[in-house]
């Protein structure tokens, strides 16, 4: 369980450092109008992208351990970690000020993922039905489909639905991991599916960012990949929660959710500041 935990926050770390690179790379890509064939060669030309690449597949390694160590509801919500992370790298690298509520909610998602640890049951086997699978392929049709009309769709609004769409995306890749058998005729498919939610996942946060603010687009999607894959994990998937733990695991919840949530509006707040200032 503790090396299990220990993965997720370093994931959590790469994760977080890497949204911020993620960001400023996007940012400087052409417009998504220009067509997805010259967005993807200049991101291919551009170091830090790659090295934000390089990050995020480091990160899925030690994430997917997690996954195997722990409870879905615990390892994603060790994943949310890497919003405060997101904050921290943005206050140092881009000098945004944290004001004390911000530190407030970077210490509540600490404490709401020390507690979760407390009270986390075993991780389940990740035995399933072959339907399971097939609604893996059903789930990333759909979210292909949504992300494609919200692609084609302008507004800040697009930019939130994008965000959530990839944490659905990546709640995919986490549920496909674990349900992972050993020497099973199901493996190709479920790699295969995997591979294609992490893909589909990246694409459409890097252009969520291109519309929002980052915690803006990473808000939704931490929320979408620790509650789907946490929801599923216990109906479907065996993981456990403890008899008379349910009241400290959704204290816990809580605290780490709306410790992320709060953050979501961290870098919109300060570039409305900055925008104030330039105005002045």
């Amino acid at each position: 369980m503790l090396v299990g935990l220990v993965c997720a926050l370093g994931a959590a770390l790469l994760y977080g450092a890497a949204a911020v690179g993620q960001a400023v790379a996007s940012r400087r890509l052409p417009p998504a109008e220009d067509g997805f064939v010259r967005l993807t060669l200049a991101a291919l030309r551009d170091r830090l992208m790659l090295v934000v690449i390089a990050s995020y597949l480091v990160g899925a390694a030690l994430h997917l351990a997690a996954i195997e160590l722990t409870p879905l509801y615990l390892a994603q919500a060790g994943i949310a970690a890497s919003l405060p992370v997101t904050a921290l790298v943005a206050a140092v690298y881009l000098r945004e000020r944290l004001t004390p509520l911000d530190w407030a909610a970077i210490l509540a998602t600490g404490v709401g993922i020390a507690l979760l640890a407390v009270a986390a049951g075993d991780a389940g086997s990740g035995d399933h039905e072959p339907s399971f699978v097939v609604g893996l392929y059903v789930g990333l049709a759909l979210v292909f489909a949504l992300g494609l009309a919200a692609y084609r769709t302008d507004g800040t609004w697009s930019g939130a639905t994008l965000g959530l769409l990839a944490g659905v995306a990546y709640a995919g890749t986490t549920l496909a991991a674990r349900a992972i058998p050993d020497g099973s005729l199901r493996t190709v498919a479920l790699v295969v599916v995997l591979c294609v939610f992490g893909v589909l996942g990246f694409w459409l946060y890097s252009f969520a960012m291109q519309r929002v603010a980052v915690t803006g687009a990473t808000a939704p999607l931490i929320l979408a990949e620790t509650v789907v894959p946490a929801g599923v994990g216990i109906a479907l998937l065996g993981d456990t929660v403890p008899a008379g733990s349910w009241p400290l695991l959704a204290v816990a919840l809580a605290l780490a959710m709306g410790g992320a949530v709060w953050l979501s509006g961290f870098e919109a707040r300060v570039e409305g500041r900055v925008a104030t200032d330039a105005g002045a």
